[in-house]
Order: C-alpha cells, then structure tokens, then sequence
C-alpha cells in the first residue's frame, strides 16, 4: 500500500461511517413515523397503505444490519462467520422485498389507472394486495435460504469483508427484469393519464415512482461496480466499494422522506408531534 493512500483511507473511513450513523438514525426516525402514521392513526386497508408499511418493513431489515457495517469498516469484518451469514441474509431479505414490492405498486396502480381506468372493485384490489405482499415475502425467504451457503468472510490485502458474489449476481439479474416492469407500468401510467388531461390519478403513482426511482439510484452504483470488477478488489475499487455499499443502504432513510411530498403524511406526521388525533375514513 502506498504511504499516500493512508489519509484517503482514514478520510474515506470516516465518511463512511458517519453517513452510516446518519442513515441509521433517520431510517429508525423516519420508518418510526411511518409506522405509526401508517398502523395507528391510518387505514391501514387501503391498498396503497398496506405497500408503503410493507416497504417499511423491509427498510428496517436494511436498517438492523447497518451497525454491523460501520462496525465492519473499522477494522474490517471483526464478527464470526456466522453474523456475516445472518447480516447478508437481512441486507438481501430488504433488497428483494424492497424490489418486489415496488413491482407489485407498479402492476397495482397499471392495473387501477390503465386497465380499469379507475374503475377496479375496491375488495378485489385489496385481495390481489395482500396476495403480492405474502408472494413478496415467500420469495423474500427463498432468496435468503441460500444465503448461509454462499456467505463467507473474504480477506483481502488489508481488512476482512463479508459478502455473497452468487446471491447478490442473482439479485442484479432479478432487479434488472423486475426494473424492466416499472418502467413499462410507469410509462404506459404517464401515457394514459397525459391523454385523460388530469391529475388526480398521477398524484399516487408519482409518489410511487419518486419511491422507485430513488431505490434504483441508490442501487445502481453499487451493481455496477461489483460486476464491472473482479473479485480481487483492489485499494482504489475497495474505497469504490465502501462508497457504493453505504449509499446502496441510504434508500431505507430516504423512503420515508419521499412519504413526506404526500400531504396526507405531513399531517399524521405534524398530528404525532402535537398529540394530536387525525380521524380518517374506514
């Protein structure tokens, strides 16, 4: 290692670890309200509801494993073969959930805006909710089985690191198709409503790309680079790396900020702040 490259790793380090802290603390605030605007104060039967606390869930699993990467960047991965197993298990249970979720948003609002222009049974919708929500989660699982096989401790020059190159190849490759399915829902969505001359149906669907788009910025860099590289990472795709990861992570303190461009949060966000009791619709 070069004598110069030790104030960029120390600079980097402590980037790093304090965007991880402030991801940390916003994520448990900000998913925090979330819940209890979403469970306490609002219906939760609503279809639209019902996805946003399910993508609430997976934030926190993302949220559970970011002490164990900072902890990691220190001095490397210091933990036992077996938290390694179990943090990639809960990083990648939040990715694919997060990414099937926001399919199933997708399809949902397609099929509310585009097909049945408006007009789809309230009972059905809800039905077909709750079914994507347990797929979501049983393919969640099934994508996390392997995860203890594949999962190891990596040493490298300098620091040991945790991670999966087989499940995170196979979520890339989920991602990608499943990407391919927003942007046609999204783009048939804008299609339809810029045609209809109104508003009023982009106004939740905006909300929901908002919510895709930010995950795939976030997650983009960090695919790229892992397949772009080889396995051997060398000092200046180790920093990429760092970079990359923690900014992957960042998506789970950003969804409840994009749940705040809604009017109707602010207010049950402003009600929890003034003890105060918003009545909604059953």
């Amino acid at each position: 290692m070069d004598y110069y490259d030790v104030p960029v790793i120390y600079i980097q380090l402590g980037l790093d670890l304090a965007m991880i802290h402030v991801i940390f603390i916003l994520s448990i605030i900000g998913n925090g309200l979330l819940f209890h605007a979403l469970y306490c104060n609002m219906n939760v039967k609503n279809v639209t509801d019902m996805y946003f606390l399910h993508l609430a869930c997976s934030d926190v699993a993302l949220t559970i494993a970011l002490p164990f990467a900072a902890a990691g960047l220190i001095n490397g991965w210091s933990f036992s073969e077996l938290i390694c197993k179990l943090v990639e298990s809960l990083y990648y249970c939040g990715m694919t959930s997060s990414i099937i979720l926001l399919t199933a948003i997708s399809v949902d609002q397609f099929s509310t805006v585009v097909i049945q222009n408006g007009c789809i049974v309230p009972v059905k919708r809800r039905r077909c909710a709750i079914g994507a929500c347990t797929v979501t989660w049983m393919v969640s699982l099934a994508v996390v089985v392997p995860c203890p096989f594949y999962s190891k401790v990596v040493r490298l020059e300098d620091e040991a690191m945790c991670f999966s190159h087989q499940i995170h190849a196979f979520f890339s490759l989920l991602s990608i198709c499943l990407f391919a399915v927003i942007v046609f829902c999204y783009s048939a969505i804008l299609w339809t409503t810029v045609r209809a001359s109104t508003r009023k149906k982009l106004r939740t669907a905006s909300l929901a790309l908002c919510i895709s788009v930010a995950f795939f910025v976030c997650w983009a860099p960090h695919t790229i680079l892992m397949k772009t590289s080889s396995k051997e990472l060398d000092l200046k795709q180790t920093f990429a790396y760092h970079v990359t990861f923690t900014v992957s992570l960042s998506h789970c303190c950003i969804n409840p900020m994009i749940y705040m461009m809604s009017p109707k949060y602010r207010k049950h966000v402003q009600s929890v702040f003034c003890c105060e009791k918003v009545h909604t619709k059953r």
